[in-house]
């Protein structure tokens, strides 16, 4: 029963003398409105975790199907690093726009994050630079794709004469001896 007291002097609707009928569907309206700023900030927070969740996702599937399209890991890694800070800039717009900024308690947090975001997107543009264009590239890993191939051929072509090699020393061999076996044959009938 005390309990009960205190929740109402608590939402002022206890016993006071000051108290009339008018005042307590007005105290009523002040905490539906409390309860409707509770639940919009509850909204707001669920879309910006939502949003965050999306914007990883997108990051994880853009930068897989980047992995199989770019050849040179200086680019890739700059590109990587370039995504990073967008989808850092764009986490903390969500959480900035979903709150009022008077409500943000540690504003130098915030000024460091865009700052290090800042910091990747300048060394990941940097790293695009210096990394080799795609056509390049591309021209290098045919190059190589064409040399693998030419030295698979000459080892192919030198295993093939070396097994005719071997086919004809053998053949050859074969012959000395055919000669040898003629020759003793024609010294014994000589005798």
């Amino acid at each position: 029963m005390n309990s009960q007291i205190d929740d109402k002097n608590r939402l002022g609707l206890g016993d006071n003398s000051t108290d009339t009928e008018t005042d307590i569907p007005n105290k009523i309206k002040y905490l539906e409105n409390e309860v409707n700023k509770i639940k919009n900030e509850y909204i707001t927070n669920y879309l910006t975790v939502f949003g965050i969740f999306a914007s990883i996702i997108s990051f994880i599937l853009v930068e897989a199907q980047f992995i199989s399209k770019i050849c040179d890991i200086t680019r890739l890694a700059g590109l990587t690093l370039v995504f990073t800070a967008i989808l850092i800039i764009f986490n903390l717009s969500l959480i900035i726009l979903s709150k009022d900024l008077s409500k943000i308690n540690d504003k130098k947090k915030f000024s460091w994050i865009g700052g290090i975001a800042i910091i990747l997107t300048v060394f990941g543009v940097y790293l695009l630079k210096k990394g080799q264009d795609e056509d390049t590239c591309k021209l290098k890993s045919i190059d190589r794709y064409i040399e693998k191939e030419a030295i698979k051929l000459y080892d192919e072509s030198i295993k093939k004469v070396d097994d005719q090699y071997k086919e004809l020393d053998l053949e050859f061999q074969i012959l000395k001896n055919d000669i040898q076996v003629i020759k003793k044959g024609n010294n014994n009938e000589a005798n």
